[in-house]
């Protein structure tokens, strides 16, 4: 399943295009799905995180939703449940699209909150509808290491025994210090 979404990438489909190929008819499986269901679902999503972001394989997926701006899939699906309810009672579905989006954003941030994982991503994204509604800035590469903390850091090298020592290669301090005015970008 994950080589597929990585040739759907390759082809420039957006993740849109993706996720609705995946949630197609949830409506009738999505509470019916397994556990297992459900961890092979946000397998494949966080693929496409991972490619969106350009992140390291070792960013916690709650880290990759944020940053990717994607929900996780299991709150797109019962996202799309209630949608697809409101339509067959006969709901406005304007109102009931607004309702169940701020629904699955009250959610997301709940479960942002209560995850032990993406410490250092949760620090500086503390709430997702700001950084969802941003007028700025894209995340690529360089943009990503510095909100997750994982990528050409000493002590995230060194932690994976890639590098002997934690120092900071800048300023000879024990350890690479995660403050931002540490690791600040300075002019020459």
């Amino acid at each position: 399943v994950l080589g597929v979404f990585g040739v759907f990438l390759r082809f420039s489909h957006p993740p849109t295009v993706i996720t609705s190929q995946t949630l197609y008819g949830c409506q009738v499986w999505a509470d019916k799905m397994t556990l297992g269901g459900w961890e092979n679902l946000k397998k494949s999503q966080r693929s496409i995180m991972l490619r969106i972001t350009s992140a390291y394989r070792t960013v916690a997926s709650d880290a990759l939703n944020i940053l990717s701006g994607i929900p996780p899939i299991d709150l797109q699906a019962m996202e799309r449940m209630q949608n697809h309810k409101a339509g067959k009672e006969g709901r406005n579905k304007t109102e009931t699209r607004e309702l169940s989006k701020r629904k699955l954003q009250a959610k997301w941030q709940d479960r942002w909150h209560s995850k032990g994982k993406g410490q250092w991503t949760k620090t500086i994204i503390p709430e997702i509808h700001n950084w969802l509604n941003r007028k700025h800035g894209e995340v690529n590469y360089h943009i990503t290491q510095s909100l997750t903390r994982h990528g050409c850091f000493a002590d995230n090298l060194h932690k994976f025994k890639k590098l002997k020592s934690p120092k900071c290669w800048f300023c000879d301090e024990k350890e690479d210090n995660p403050h931002p005015k540490h690791t600040q970008h300075k002019r020459r």
